[in-house]
């Protein structure tokens, strides 16, 4: 524990960390490995928990933690991870999953997304041209447990027959000519080969050098259950037709079709797909992209009616509102939800989440440096219709929980001052006759979902980690998993993300991803437009920040700030200033100052220039829009005065909740955002004093 709390501290040297690991008296092979961490390009904290998990495998402690978790999510995102990295290469993806996996495993699933992670990554890093696969099938042992099979096949350079034995070799890195340029550790396939045996698997390989590879993990999971992962309600009444012109595709398509008994015709033009969508009868049509202007041309034509599914390729955005999209690959979990109607218009990363509980006598602190991620993380816990209180700091998170009984703290890793782990470990120490303050959930937010990390935040009292920007699906797990059985309350009513989602609207932006933004935020048009108001104040305010930083040569503070603006930018949709802002803090956190110099200048210009397209983007929708604005008089300011008095912390959060996403005037949302910071801030008298201005 010692050792990870070290390591996450900004290394000036390298030969610091040399001679950190030298004291630990770890292996000479990790000594060895030193000497190349510095002509490494990776992210040194990746580098780290490579080191931190070889080492446990050398000392015989790699554990295996299980528990239940749904298949879905795990494969939803690892497809996720990959697409970004499959379109900045302009490579095929295909995913066949196969429909009869049980729902829910019982296993380490943090475990099988690190093995996933290591292969799917490999396969992309040596792959310059063709394509990349996912195969996950499973192979009933009995009726409560199975062999999962995750097979990851790349068209990549392949490996030598005499390098196959120095595969799983520590620290190895083959065929140095032909890989050249290309980063890693050597300890990534060593690692993924224990994993699987400590899960009672093994990984294979097959590969001919120069036509490519295929590795497939084999680990055994157990289940309760038998629901399949993906069913297609009465599949007899749907009919299917669709073209694309990649035979990989085709064969893909077909076989996520054939495993869910879908009758299907794959046209063998696209003029015969016209002829079949005009006259033919078929309940849905799924055509690529390219082809979408003419086929909803034609559908127009028809007296029968047939729904038009547009399949959109990786690193593309679609632009059809009133039409079904779905992004590539297509699978088995993705084509049910279109099929069963389960899905949003837009379908991005996955079907709608089912809201089935709500937990509204729970209490939930938020804990975040920045108010953007905060509005961010409020709008998308709301439906769950928890008390929920936010602070922007560790110091003041310690008091609030000195003060109240929550039920589970959301607590940010990286922040100034006293951090996520710091706050959690005084937290931890706090003293009660019940155990309160050990026994409290307390899960990580953090913008660096690594493999490793969860090791990492456990040893420091941390009991799981959710990802940011929020997965909606990984958000309801961790509720569920962490919350008290009796303060969840089931609901069959629609969840609350599908009704915002139905009313989101397109908003051109230069720069941000609106869409993605709007799913991210968990909101629609009318909320996410306000956490936009929301970033470019953070922004502004962290620019300020950043340049002091650099030029009094605080790393520590420089990265926290950096690491900051990702999350936030990564939140509303701002992709590129989120990657820049990622890369300032891999360079400050290896200690390469000199290097971040000019790109720190880059960044500053990106995010200039990206609040003034977001503040232009809202002027321009307020004047088109024409929007009727809430009346003052209907805020019940008030109410919400005699709360903060009172210091009902519930009832403050409650109302500003009620207020996000209301059309209001120009001074009165500019006001009621300054209360918001100052009831953020504990300034209660100055937010009452803020609020008469609006009398």
């Amino acid at each position: 524990a010692r050792m990870s709390h070290e390591i996450r501290t900004p290394m000036n040297s390298i030969l610091g960390m040399a001679e950190l690991i030298q004291r630990k008296a770890v292996s000479s092979e990790i000594q060895e490995y030193i000497q190349i961490i510095h002509q490494s390009g990776d992210n040194l904290r990746a580098i780290i928990n490579d080191i931190l998990d070889f080492s446990k495998i050398e000392s015989g402690r790699l554990q295996i933690q299980k528990r239940d978790y749904y298949i879905a999510s795990v494969i939803n995102d690892m497809i996720n991870m990959t697409r970004p990295r499959i379109a900045e290469k302009s490579l095929d993806f295909f995913v066949n999953v196969d429909s009869s996996i049980p729902e829910q495993l019982y296993g380490d699933d943090m475990r099988l997304r690190q093995v996933l992670t290591n292969l799917l990554t490999n396969a992309v890093k040596y792959t310059r041209k063709g394509f990349v696969s996912l195969d996950v099938k499973a192979e009933r042992i009995d009726n409560a447990s199975l062999k999962l099979s995750c097979m990851v096949e790349d068209s990549g350079i392949g490996i030598k027959v005499e390098d196959h034995k120095f595969l799983f070799s520590e620290f190895a890195r083959i065929d140095a000519k032909a890989n050249q340029g290309i980063e890693g550790t050597g300890l990534g396939l060593t690692i993924t080969r224990a994993l699987c045996r400590a899960m009672g698997g093994d990984v294979k390989v097959v590969s001919e050098y120069g036509r490519g590879s295929s590795f497939c993990a084999e680990i055994i999971q157990e289940f309760h259950i038998d629901e399949p992962v993906a069913v297609i309600n009465n599949p007899e009444k749907k009919h299917v037709l669709f073209y694309d012109w990649r035979p990989q595709y085709v064969k893909s398509l077909s076989t996520t079709l054939e495993s869910l008994n879908i009758k299907y015709k794959c046209s063998s033009s696209f003029q015969e797909f016209v002829k079949d969508l005009e006259f033919g009868e078929y309940d849905y049509a799924f055509i690529s992209s390219k082809y979408a202007m003419d086929c909803i041309y034609v559908l127009g034509a028809r007296t029968t009616p047939m729904q038009l599914v547009i399949m959109v390729e990786p690193g593309e955005i679609s632009v059809y509102r009133e039409v079904t999209s779905i992004l590539m690959p297509i699978y088995s979990i993705t084509m049910a939800n279109v099929l069963n109607d389960t899905s949003d218009g837009i379908l991005f990363q996955d079907a709608k989440l089912k809201m089935h509980f709500t937990a509204p006598s729970a209490k939930i602190l938020i804990v975040d440096d920045i108010s953007t991620n905060l509005r961010v993380a409020k709008e998308l816990m709301a439906p769950y219709e928890m008390n929920i209180h936010t602070c922007l700091s560790g110091s003041e998170a310690l008091n609030l929980v000195k003060n109240h009984r929550y039920d589970l703290v959301f607590m940010d890793h990286m922040m100034p001052g006293m951090d996520g782990i710091e706050a959690t470990s005084f937290i931890r120490n706090l003293k009660s006759e019940d155990g309160y303050y050990q026994d409290l959930p307390i899960i990580a937010l953090t913008a660096n979902a690594l493999s490793g990390q969860r090791e990492m935040f456990l040893e420091n009292g941390i009991n799981d980690f959710l990802a940011k920007p929020i997965d909606i699906q990984r958000l309801d797990e961790i509720l569920e998993k962490w919350l008290l059985a009796e303060k969840l309350v089931v609901s069959t009513y629609p969840h609350r993300h599908d009704a915002k989602q139905d009313k989101t609207e397109a908003l051109p932006i230069p720069g941000v991803d609106t869409a993605l933004g709007m799913r991210n935020c968990g909101g629609g048009t009318e909320i996410y437009l306000n956490i936009l108001e929301d970033f470019c104040k953070d922004a502004e305010t962290r620019l300020v920040q950043i340049s002091e930083s650099f030029t009094q040569r605080d790393s520590k503070l420089y990265i926290t700030l950096v690491h900051a603006l990702k999350g936030a930018a990564r939140s509303i949709g701002a992709l590129e200033a989120g990657e820049k802002a990622s890369w300032l803090e891999k360079a400050a956190s290896s200690g390469d100052l000199a290097a971040i110099k000019d790109k720190t200048t880059d960044l500053q210009e990106n995010i200039r220039a990206l609040i003034n397209n977001i503040e232009a983007a809202l002027e321009k929708y307020e004047a088109e829009h024409g929007r009727e604005l809430i009346d003052v008089s209907s805020l019940k300011l008030g109410e919400l005065k005699k709360a903060l008095a009172n210091m009902d912390i519930e009832a403050v959060n409650r109302m500003l909740l009620d207020y996000a996403g209301l059309a209001l005037d120009a001074k009165t949302k500019s006001m009621i955002s300054e209360v918001e910071q100052y009831i953020l801030m504990f300034e209660y008298e100055k937010a009452i004093e803020k609020i008469n201005e609006l009398f």
